[in-house]
């Protein structure tokens, strides 16, 4: 008999205790770990409000009267107020909202209101009905498509509304792009945690804006057109086995009872995907953030790429050099029949502005609730964002509660001193367990299934939490990103307030025969703007890079910037390759190094950031490919080798790399890099470097040492 527990024994209390005592550490971990991921919902879902307030919708449509800085703080995360809702009316009237949230789109594309012309106030901004309920309603009800749970209701939602208007798709289909539908969808695929699986893949977008710039006639842009469409259904059509399944399924879905569904399926992709990316293609992470674009007739593009999907029309020319086959190809395999699984963290919980609940209340017949909603914006900043709950399908983790007495009884008394010092609470627990039969096989049992489902729960959070985190660095990435849209305006206004036309014009000359003087130029500007801006202070290093960008590319060093010498050098290299690389392994190179740099197969994926880099007109913009394709290769070595390479062996590691690359200028590249990047880095670290530098000056010095070898 045990002291404690007069009906068992030593032994069997030795048992329990040991396992009620692991039992009680792992709530503990699991209590802590679940605070921790609510957290992370927290924070992510402030994040995710925030991108709705910083996208184009909302810079497009900046009163004139409004400073940069003025909208730049309405704007603001640090301003936007988190609040829960207390009113039972409001909670009541949301979670009814919640509860019917599958016929919500349905409803709204059936309103004429949605389709009025009379404009919703957002703070200070204006916005149609059919924009404002897309941007600001949808995503929130759908807890902003985070979890399988909202995903799988918005993709039912969503595909209601299609199954209507498939009644009669002509007229639908042809307007498409002017439909609510539609612009719900933009938001959708536009959310920071799809990108990586849409749009992070396509690499043509950059090089296409390239062609357009020395291309200007009417018949080779649409020739530019036809491959740029080309290459990017083709990308499209590699990644989409790749996609999360439930993408694929929203295509299958929303074309379910539409005739023919090749039609539907490309006219999303067309307006809901292609166009909003060309129109921004900064904000989706297709083009370096500070590189400059030209102008782009979209309605034209737009134009000519419907034409190219009409089955009907036959007579394209040759030289359009495009095969519908491509097209079909695609919708083929976003038609593969499939099913949505699990993705991402379920949430239980998500937030929607004040105004934005007001305006969903028009739409309801719930007179109490629209009088509480109308009550509560009204006491409030307009800036307030509420929180609300939303049911998980993931059930929290509680243990048997036919355990928890004897749990309590067991890892709140050490069995070496205190178990006769029992609380009044313990001493009745004590009582009620000592008068019962316990069936211990049973119960250690059941310990045992406890100890597994807490277990289980734990990976689960885990699993959550590394997802949570993902999906915050993605939305900071694109909140990082729609920074790019304001940037260009205050590079303007600076631009006219510094007069930097007319003085960039007077030194061309100084220009073109100073490697210096260019970048002195730029952060003289940029110094004399910020002094009259602090402000500015967070965004600086963007308005420097992009400003900077800008100089590059309208005042090019001529006759230094990608010349200065080096075509010569240049072409050795190119026909010299396969010397210059078996030179390089007689220069010293170790075991581990030549187990690297013998296979340069391995090598060429991390060369082509090289030869991406070369072809960025914004210098600040090359050296983060440059640094990522610099760190790749180091951690390819560390992968052969298990170690960490060591300077003598980096040197012919990356000057393998720099040779495999197929640059078409490499050493004129380098030498225009550094001629534009010396100065501003030296002058502004703080806004021109990506952490210390270190990556580039390797960069730097394998271009001299590599042409010490072709002067051999």
């Amino acid at each position: 008999m045990h002291p404690l527990l007069p009906n068992i024994s030593q032994e069997i209390y030795d048992q329990l205790w040991a396992k009620s005592a692991e039992l009680a550490s792992y709530n503990k971990q699991y209590e802590e770990m679940r605070e921790s991921n609510k957290d992370l919902k927290r924070k992510l879902l402030s994040y995710q409000n925030h991108f709705l307030y910083r996208g184009p919708l909302v810079y497009k449509r900046i009163s004139k009267r409004l400073s940069t800085e003025q909208s730049l703080a309405k704007f603001s995360i640090k301003n936007t107020i988190l609040s829960e809702l207390t009113d039972s009316v409001v909670i009541n009237f949301i979670k009814s909202i919640i509860d019917n949230r599958q016929t919500l789109i349905y409803r709204l594309n059936l309103d004429p209101q949605i389709n009025q012309h009379s404009e919703y106030n957002l703070f200070f901004l204006s916005f149609l009905p059919l924009d404002f309920f897309a941007t600001y309603v949808i995503p929130p009800i759908f807890g902003f498509f985070t979890g399988s749970s909202n995903i799988s209701d918005f993709i039912e939602a969503v595909s209601m509304a299609f199954d209507v208007e498939a009644v009669h798709p002509e007229p639908f289909i042809a307007n498409f792009h002017k439909t609510f539908l539609c612009a719900v969808l933009t938001r959708f695929f536009l959310m920071p945690q799809f990108n990586k699986f849409i749009f992070k893949h396509l690499s043509g977008v950059y090089e296409f804006y390239n062609q357009l710039k020395i291309q200007p006639s009417e018949e080779l842009t649409k020739m530019q057109y036809s491959k740029f469409f080309a290459s990017f259904l083709m990308e499209m059509t590699a990644a989409v086995p790749f996609w999360p399944n439930f993408l694929r399924f929203l295509f299958q879905r929303l074309s379910r009872k539409f005739p023919v569904k090749f039609t539907i399926v490309i006219s999303v992709i067309i307006h809901c995907i292609l166009i909003p990316l060309l129109q921004h293609p900064k904000l989706y992470g297709v083009v370096p953030e500070a590189c400059n674009l030209p102008e782009i007739n979209f309605e034209g593009f737009k134009d000519f790429i419907l034409t190219l999907c009409d089955p009907s029309l036959t007579g394209l020319r040759k030289n359009e050099a495009f095969e519908r086959g491509i097209i079909a190809n695609l919708v083929a395999v976003l038609l593969d029949p499939t099913q949505p699984t699990n993705y991402g963290p379920e949430i239980d919980e998500s937030a929607i502005s004040a105004i934005a609940l007001l305006a969903l209340s028009r739409f309801e017949t719930d007179v109490a609730a629209k009088e509480a909603i109308s009550t509560l914006v009204s006491s409030i900043p307009g800036c307030s964002i509420f929180s609300f709950s939303i049911e998980s399908k993931r059930k929290r983790y509680r243990c048997d509660e036919s355990l928890n007495l004897l749990l309590e009884l067991l890892t709140q008394t050490n069995p070496d001193y205190n178990i006769y010092n029992l609380s009044p609470r313990l001493s009745a627990i004590k009582s009620t367990l000592s008068q019962r039969y316990f069936e211990y096989d049973r119960v250690l049992e059941n310990l045992d299934k406890e100890l597994e489902k807490c277990t289980n729960s734990m990976v689960d959070l885990v699993g959550d939490s590394k997802q949570l985190t993902e999906m915050i660095t993605m939305c900071e990435a694109s909140l990082r990103r729609s920074e790019t849209i304001q940037v260009s305006r205050i590079i303007a206004q600076m631009r006219e307030e510094n007069n930097v036309l007319s003085d960039a014009e007077k030194r061309k000359t100084t220009f073109a025969n100073d490697v210096n003087s260019l970048g002195q130029f730029c952060v003289w500007n940029l110094d004399n703007y910020y002094s009259r801006n602090q402000w500015l202070e967070d965004l600086m290093p963007l308005v420097a890079r992009t400003f900077h960008s800008q100089l590059v590319s309208e005042y090019p060093i001529t006759g230094i910037s990608r010349t200065q010498g080096s075509s010569d050098a240049d072409r050795k290299l190119i026909s010299r390759k396969k010397e210059i690389l078996e030179k390089i392994k007689t220069r010293g190179v170790d075991s581990q190094t030549m187990k690297v740099i013998n296979d340069t197969s391995a090598l060429e994926p991390v060369a082509n950031r090289l030869v991406a880099a070369s072809k960025i007109d914004s210098p600040c913009d090359c050296t983060i490919l440059i640094e990522e394709a610099l760190g790749n290769a180091e951690n390819l070595f560390l992968f052969a080798n298990g170690v960490v390479p060591e300077a003598n062996q980096l040197m012919p590691t990356l000057a393998t790399l720099f040779v495999v690359a197929q640059m078409e200028s490499p050493f004129s590249f380098c030498n225009w890099l550094n001629n534009h990047l010396s100065s501003v880095c030296e002058l502004r670290p703080d806004w021109f470097k990506n952490g210390d530098g270190a990556r580039m000056e390797h960069f730097f010095k394998l271009g001299e040492w590599i042409q010490e070898l072709l002067d051999e």
